[in-house]
């Protein structure tokens, strides 16, 4: 999805298209999704049995879509900027509702959209060092990358996560989803083709070679 395209949109949303509006809301669903993977762990960590972090998608989701006469831009930018402050707000609403201390919970969550925007962090190794490495995705490419994961298989796109995102060993993917180190090999190695042209070029030299 072209900016222009995307931008097309939400200028038809803003003037009162509900059509776009919906369309709108329903392309950026999958990145809400991936931001909210990428401060899953730590939400785990405070609240390791009563939180449901998927809840964050839906609520982000309804209170933006609600929210959008209030929204006065015109570009992609403008709008994932709009959006990750509400998801912002959202994320700090459940995890206080979640808290019996009365403190600033934000001081809790330290990953979380430092880059101004929506974003994920995309975790790799280098193949000639084996080094971690990671890269933030934002904005326009955050997006078309998170629509096109979207639309993976269940299982390739459940190994990419836990791979890139969550940062885990192949080992511990295979536990994870109960299948062999091979199947997670192949799975990421397919999925890795599927987003070749989507992925940054950074991450296309660093993972092009081996999972």
């Amino acid at each position: 999805m072209q900016d222009s395209e995307f931008s097309s949109k939400i200028r038809r949303a803003v003037a009162g298209d509900r059509g776009a509006q919906e369309v709108l809301f329903i392309n950026c669903r999958p990145l809400v999704r991936l931001v909210r993977l990428v401060i899953r762990r730590q939400i785990r960590e405070i609240f390791p049995s009563r939180f449901d972090e998927s809840d964050i998608v839906q609520q982000t989701c309804l209170e933006a879509f609600g929210a959008f006469s209030s929204f006065k831009g015109r570009s992609c930018g403008e709008f994932l900027k709009w959006l990750q402050t509400i998801t912002q707000r959202c994320l700090w609403q459940q995890l206080q509702t979640h808290r019996a201390e009365k403190r600033d919970i934000r001081r809790e969550v330290t990953d979380i959209q430092e880059s101004g925007t929506l974003s994920f962090v995309w975790k790799t190794r280098r193949a000639s060092t084996r080094t971690p490495s990671s890269v933030v995705i934002a904005g326009e490419t955050a997006l078309q990358l998170a629509l096109i994961m979207e639309r993976l298989p269940d299982d390739m796109r459940a190994a990419i996560e836990l791979r890139f995102l969550d940062g885990l060993k192949l080992v511990e993917i295979a536990k994870r989803l109960d299948v062999s180190i091979g199947s997670v090999a192949g799975l990421i190695r397919r999925g890795l083709a599927l987003l070749q042209n989507h992925l940054p070029s950074e991450l296309n030299a660093e993972s092009e070679k081996r999972p």
